[in-house]
C-alpha cells in the first residue's frame, strides 16, 4: 500500500506552503510519489524542480511505472526522452595545444596510480582498470586502445552506479596549469554520465572543474530519478561517439598540490557502456588568442511567438524571413527585415512539438522543418498555409539548424549534440551527401553549442556557437573560418537568419522576457572553397491532397498473396534494425480474412509468432503503372502492434524510389506520432495498436495518376513488448466507386426491433433546413430514413415518429444539442419543446444499395456532475491499467447512456496521446481493495485533448438497479504518451465519491489528505428506461 504521508509532503513543496523543503524527511520523489502534483515536466533533463534529493528513496523500483504525475507550471523546456542516440563515426576533437607536458599518464601501460572511493551515500562500485571489448579500437590522435580506466568494462554499467576514481597529487605549476583527457563516453542522455573534480585538501572537500567549453549537459535534474555522485550537475553525458578531448585550465591553482577525480554516476533505469578514460596529461598550453567582439547593427521585435523563437530562413524571392517558435502554437511566423513587420503566420503545423530548424527552397517554394529531440524533417509549404508535403527522417538527430544550399540544392543540418555535427543530405530522402562532421569551433566545446543555421551563396554557412555565445563562419568540414562574440543581451542565440549576399546576421534571443532578433556585422573571413558532392537535383516535392477517392469499384491490379508474392519482395532493413517481413501461411490471424475470403498465405512481420525488437523493414511492390482512372488503392489487413511504441505506415514513391511519400488512409491513421524509442519510423503516424480483425483501409493515388509508383509498406517497433504484428492479404488498385456521405445519424441509444417500417415519400430534401413534425404526433423518438438513388447518392430523406410510454416525465431528460449538422425538429405538441436536435456523428457504407438505410436516436439525456465545469489542472500517471474514477447517486432503473470527460490540451503532457479507456461499476467499490467486475470495459477510445469527450455506451443496455453507480477513466499508454484528465479547483464531490485505480486497487480520494484538490471531470449521461415502441 502506498504512503499517504509521502503524497502530502510532495503537494506542499509543490504548492509552495512547506518553507523548508530540505527539512523533509523520508522517500519525498517529486512527480514519483503515489499521487504526486500533475505537470511536472517528466522527463526534464535541463529543469531542476525545488524538491531536493533524499537519495534513500531511489532504488530500482518496478512499481514506479505507476506513480501519476501532476501538471503544474513549471517553464516549458526542451525534452530529451530516456533512451539511445543514433552513432556515426567521428574523428577526435582537439586538446590543449600543448607547448609542454609535465605528467603523462597513460593508461595503456598501467592504470597510472589511479583509487577508487564513494563518493556519495551510496552507489554501486564500477571504476576498472584493463582492457574494454566496449571501447572504439581507436583513441585520439590514432593511438590504438589497449587499456583503459572504464565504467564496468565489457558490459553495460549498472543502474544505481556511484563511484569515483582518484588520480594524483599533482603540483600545480605555470608551467603545469592545463590538463588534457582522452576520453570517450556513451551514457543515457540527461540522465546518466560523469565529471571532473579537484580538491585542494587531500580529498576532504571537491570542486567542480569545467572544460573548455563546458560540459554537454546536466545529469538528472529531474527529481523523479537520482543519479548517484553527480546528481543535477553537468557533466559529460549522452554518446561521445569516439574517444575526444577535452582541456581544462588549472591555472587557478597554480602553487598548489590537488587530486583530480572523475566521478561517475547513474540512474534506477536504462543502461549504456559507459565512460573510458584514455590518458590524463598535465602541461602549458598557449593561451587562444581572444576573439573579436560582433558589431552590433539593428534589431527586431519583439515577436512574443511561443516560449522561445528559434531558427530562421530567408526566402530571397520576397525578401522576407521565416522563423519558427518554440513552444507555444509551435508555428511559423514571417517577418519583413527591412521594416520588421508581420508579414503572416501560421499555427496549424503538423508537428506535435516544438521545432528548432528551419531551411528554405527558393526554387520549390518549401520549407523545412527539424526538431531537437527529434531526427525527422517535415516539408512545408511557406505560412500562412504551412500544408504539410512529406516526413523525411534526418540521419542525425539533436537538429538545432538547418540551411538550404543554393548551389548544390542539398540540406544542411546542424545539431546540437554531443558533439556538435554538420551533415549534408539529399533534401528528397535524408540520405547523407557529405559528413557528419563534427564542428571545429573557434572556442574549444564539448558540444552542445551548435544553435541555427544559414547559408550564403557564396559558399559558406553561419551558425551560433552557443556555449561560448559565438557567431561563426563555418565551410562544408565544420570548420570555423571565422567568428567574432556576441555580447549580452543575445546570450544562448537559437537561431540564425541571413539575407543571401549581405554582410550581416540575424540572432534570435532565447530568453521569453525578450524575443528580439538582433542583427550582427559578420566577423572577417576568407570565403572557404566550395564544392558539390551529388548532381544537383531538379524535382520538387509534390503536394498530396487529402483523401477523396475512398470507394473502390472495379479492380485494375489484383495482389490476392494467398497465392504468391506477385513481385512484392522485403527490402534489406535499416541499419542497425532488424528484418521482419515474411510471405507464408500464419496461425495467428484467423481461417478468413475480409469478405470471409479463406487464408491460404500472407505477408506479415515474422509469421507464426511475434515480431522481433528494434525491426526496421520494408516490404516493396513492384513497379506499377497507373492508369488514369485506377486511382483507388484497397488493403485488405490486420495487425495487432504495441500501441504507440510499434507500428507501420504506406508509402509511395514516383521517381523511382528517390523520394517517398506517406500515404494517409481515408479514415486516418490510428496513431498520429510513434515513440521516440522507434528504430525505423520515428515520428511518423501509422497504424498502432489493434485492429479488431481484419479490416479494409483505402488509400487515394489519384496524384499519381498516369504515372509509375511503387508502394512501400515500412514497419518498426522498438526494444521491448513485441506483439503478433501486422499482416496483409491483399492490395488492390482500381477504380473509384461513388463516394458516398450517408448522412445517417449515429446511434446513441440501443436500437429498438421495430418490425415493418414505412418510409414516407419525400418529407424532407437532403438539404433543407428544419422538419417539422405534425401537431398531431407525440414526438419521444424520431428515426431518419436516407434512400439511396442510383447515381444521385443519398438524397432522399423521411422522418418516422414514434411514442414510447415512459416511466417517468420526459422532461427529466433535459434536450442536448451537439453542433454538427444539419437537423432541427421542433415539436410544442406533447407540451415539451425539443429544439437543436441535431446528428451527432455521420455513418459511411461503403457499397450502398437501394435498400433503405436506417438509424435511430434519441432527443434528450440527464448529466450527473460534480465539477463545476472549468479546468484548472491535469493528472497522468507513469504506467497504462491506473486512473481515476466518480461515483453517481441517481434514480433507480436509470439507463446509463454514456459518459463526458474533459481532456487536458495539447501542452501536457508532451507528445501526449490520444487514447482512453473507460470502467463502469455497479458493485460498490471499497478503498485499499481491487474494484468489482466492471458491467462496461472499453480501451483505445479515440479523444481530442482540450474539449470535452462524449463517450457514448450505445454498444450494450446499462440499467442501474439502485441508481448508484461509478465511471473511470483508465490510461492507455505510459507517460508521457498519454493525455491528461482534467481536474477543477471546486472540490464540492461529496466524500467516498472520488477514486484512484492504482496497481488494480481503488483508493478513496476525498480531497482533504493531500491527494488532490478539486473534482475529476468525468460526468455521466443518463435517461429513463422507455418502455415501447408504440406506435403513432
Amino acid at each position: 500500500m502506498y504512503s499517504k504521508l509521502k503524497v502530502c509532503m510532495l503537494l506542499l513543496v509543490v504548492s509552495g506552503l512547506l518553507a523548508m523543503p530540505g527539512a523533509v524527511k523520508g522517500p519525498v520523489r517529486s512527480a514519483g510519489s503515489f499521487l504526486a502534483p500533475a505537470g511536472f515536466n517528466v522527463p526534464t533533463p535541463n529543469y531542476k524542480d525545488i524538491v531536493q534529493h533524499n537519495p534513500i528513496a531511489y532504488t530500482s523500483d518496478p512499481a514506479k511505472q505507476n506513480e501519476p504525475i501532476l501538471k503544474t507550471s513549471a517553464p516549458a523546456v526542451e525534452e530529451l526522452p530516456k533512451g539511445r542516440h543514433d552513432r556515426v563515426i567521428l574523428e577526435g576533437k582537439v586538446g590543449c595545444n600543448f607547448t609542454d607536458t609535465c605528467i603523462v599518464l597513460d593508461f595503456n601501460m598501467d592504470p597510472g596510480g589511479g583509487a577508487v572511493s564513494p563518493c556519495d551515500t551510496g552507489g554501486v562500485s564500477v571504476w576498472q582498470w584493463g582492457p574494454d571489448p566496449n571501447s572504439p579500437e581507436i583513441a585520439c590522435d590514432e593511438v590504438p586502445v589497449t587499456n583503459v580506466w572504464a565504467t564496468t568494462p565489457g558490459a553495460n554499467y549498472p543502474v544505481d552506479a556511484g563511484e569515483r576514481l582518484i588520480f594524483g597529487p599533482f603540483e600545480i605549476t605555470p608551467d603545469c596549469d592545463w590538463m588534457e583527457i582522452c576520453h570517450y563516453y556513451d551514457t543515457e542522455m540527461g540522465w546518466d554520465g560523469g565529471n571532473v573534480k579537484i580538491s585542494r585538501d587531500g580529498g576532504a572537500t571537491w570542486q567542480l572543474i569545467y572544460p573548455e567549453g563546458g560540459y554537454p549537459g546536466i545529469i538528472n535534474s529531474n527529481t523523479s530519478y537520482y543519479a548517484w555522485c553527480v546528481d543535477s550537475q553537468p557533466g559529460f553525458t549522452g554518446n561521445s561517439v569516439s574517444y575526444v578531448k577535452d582541456c581544462f585550465d588549472l591555472s587557478a591553482y597554480i602553487g598548489q598540490t590537488v587530486l583530480i577525480a572523475f566521478d561517475f554516476g547513474s540512474d534506477e533505469s536504462m543502461t549504456y557502456t559507459g565512460w573510458d578514460i584514455k590518458w590524463l596529461i598535465l602541461g602549458h598550453a598557449e593561451e587562444l588568442p581572444p576573439i573579436p567582439p560582433c558589431a552590433i547593427v539593428d534589431t527586431c521585435g519583439p515577436y512574443n511567438y511561443g516560449d522561445w523563437i528559434g531558427d530562421m530562413a530567408y526566402n530571397p524571392n520576397t525578401g522576407t524571413i521565416y522563423q519558427v517558435e518554440v513552444g507555444g502554437n509551435n508555428g511559423i511566423f514571417e517577418w519583413d527585415p527591412v521594416d520588421c513587420a508581420i508579414v503572416s503566420y501560421c499555427s496549424n503545423v503538423p508537428w506535435p512539438t516544438s521545432q528548432r530548424g528551419i531551411a528554405y527552397d527558393p526554387y520549390c517554394d518549401v520549407l523545412f522543418v527539424g526538431g531537437w529531440n527529434q531526427d525527422v524533417i517535415y516539408v512545408v509549404t511557406p505560412p500562412p498555409n504551412c500544408q504539410l508535403l512529406n516526413i523525411i527522417r534526418s540521419p542525425v538527430r539533436g537538429i538545432s539548424g538547418l540551411a538550404f544550399d543554393d548551389i548544390c540544392r542539398t540540406l544542411w543540418v546542424m545539431t546540437n549534440s554531443s558533439p556538435d555535427l554538420l551533415t549534408e543530405i539529399d533534401y528528397r530522402n535524408g540520405n547523407i551527401v557529405s559528413g557528419p562532421f563534427q564542428v571545429n569551433w573557434c572556442s574549444p566545446s564539448s558540444g552542445y553549442s551548435g544553435a541555427g543555421l544559414s547559408f550564403d551563396a557564396e559558399g559558406y554557412l553561419i551558425a551560433v556557437e552557443q556555449g561560448a555565445n559565438i557567431l561563426t563562419i563555418l565551410d562544408q568540414m565544420g570548420n570555423a573560418v571565422g567568428c567574432c562574440s556576441l555580447y549580452t543581451p543575445t546570450s544562448y542565440g537559437w537561431g540564425v537568419g541571413h539575407v543571401d549576399g549581405s554582410a550581416t546576421a540575424w540572432v534570435s534571443q532565447v530568453s521569453p522576457s525578450d524575443w528580439m532578433n538582433y542583427e550582427w556585422a559578420l566577423p572577417a573571413f576568407t570565403p572557404p572553397t566550395w564544392s558539390c558532392h551529388m548532381t544537383p537535383p531538379t524535382s520538387c516535392f509534390a503536394f498530396i491532397p487529402p483523401p477523396s477517392q475512398c470507394v473502390l469499384d472495379s479492380t485494375c491490379f489484383i495482389y490476392d498473396f494467398n497465392e504468391d508474392t506477385w513481385g512484392w519482395t522485403d527490402i534489406a532493413p535499416m541499419d542497425p534494425c532488424s528484418a521482419a517481413w515474411q510471405w507464408g501461411p500464419d496461425t495467428l490471424v484467423g481461417p478468413y480474412a475480409c469478405d470471409s475470403v479463406p487464408i491460404t498465405n500472407v505477408w506479415g512481420t515474422y509469421l507464426n509468432t511475434d515480431y522481433p525488437s528494434n525491426a526496421g523493414h520494408s516490404l516493396l511492390s513492384p513497379p506499377i503503372t497507373l492508369e488514369d482512372s485506377c486511382v483507388v488503392m484497397e488493403l485488405c489487413h490486420w495487425y495487432d502492434i504495441e500501441s504507440h511504441y510499434d507500428g507501420g505506415n504506406v508509402k509511395v514513391s514516383n521517381d523511382g524510389g528517390i523520394t517517398w511519400y506517406i500515404l494517409f488512409p481515408c479514415n486516418g491513421y490510428p496513431e498520429d506520432q510513434i515513440s521516440l524509442y522507434y528504430c525505423f519510423l520515428y515520428g511518423q503516424p501509422g497504424f498502432s495498436g489493434n485492429s479488431g480483425g481484419w479490416v479494409k483501409d483505402y488509400f487515394d493515388l489519384s496524384a499519381f495518376a498516369g504515372q509509375t509508383i511503387q508502394i512501400r509498406f515500412d514497419f518498426g517497433s522498438d526494444a521491448s513488448f513485441n506483439y503478433p504484428g501486422w499482416y496483409i492479404k491483399w492490395v488492390r488498385i482500381g477504380t473509384p466507386g461513388t463516394a458516398v456521405d450517408l448522412d445517417l445519424i449515429k446511434i446513441i441509444w440501443p436500437q429498438p426491433v421495430v418490425p415493418g417500417m414505412t418510409v414516407y415519400d419525400t418529407l424532407y430534401a437532403h438539404n433543407a433546413g428544419t422538419v417539422v413534425i405534425p401537431e398531431s404526433t407525440t414526438l419521444d423518438f424520431v428515426r431518419i430514413i436516407l434512400r439511396h438513388i442510383p447515381g444521385d447518392g443519398w438524397d432522399t430523406v423521411a422522418v418516422e415518429p414514434f411514442s414510447y410510454h415512459v416511466d417517468s416525465d420526459w422532461p427529466h431528460c433535459e434536450t442536448r444539442a451537439i453542433p454538427t449538422p444539419p437537423f432541427d425538429i421542433s415539436d410544442d405538441a406533447c407540451g415539451y419543446t425539443y429544439k437543436s436536435i441535431v446528428i451527432n456523428q455521420w455513418l459511411n457504407d461503403e457499397n450502398p444499395t437501394n435498400d433503405t438505410a436506417e438509424a435511430t436516436f434519441v432527443v434528450a439525456d440527464s448529466e450527473h456532475f460534480y465539477d463545476d465545469g472549468t479546468p484548472y489542472s491535469a493528472w497522468a500517471y507513469y504506467g497504462p491499467g491506473n486512473g481515476f474514477g466518480v461515483t453517481f447517486v441517481t434514480d433507480s432503473g436509470v439507463q446509463i447512456v454514456g459518459a463526458k470527460m474533459y481532456i487536458w490540451g495539447s501542452d501536457w503532457p508532451v507528445p501526449g496521446g490520444n487514447l482512453i479507456g473507460i470502467r463502469v461499476y455497479e458493485d460498490p467499490l471499497v478503498s485499499e481493495q481491487p474494484p468489482p467486475t466492471p458491467v462496461y470495459s472499453r480501451d483505445s477510445i479515440v479523444i481530442q485533448r482540450g474539449q470535452w469527450n462524449y463517450i457514448s455506451f450505445d454498444d450494450t443496455t446499462l440499467i442501474t438497479p439502485d441508481g448508484v453507480f461509478s465511471i473511470f477513466y483508465v490510461q492507455q499508454d505510459s507517460y508521457p504518451y498519454v493525455p491528461g484528465l482534467a481536474i477543477d479547483q471546486a472540490d464540492d464531490a461529496p466524500d467516498s465519491m472520488q477514486w484512484s485505480l492504482y496497481n488494480d486497487t481503488t483508493y478513496i480520494d476525498t480531497g482533504t489528505d493531500c491527494d488532490h484538490a478539486g473534482d475529476w471531470m468525468i460526468r455521466a449521461l443518463t435517461c429513463p428506461v422507455l418502455t415501447g415502441p408504440v406506435y403513432v
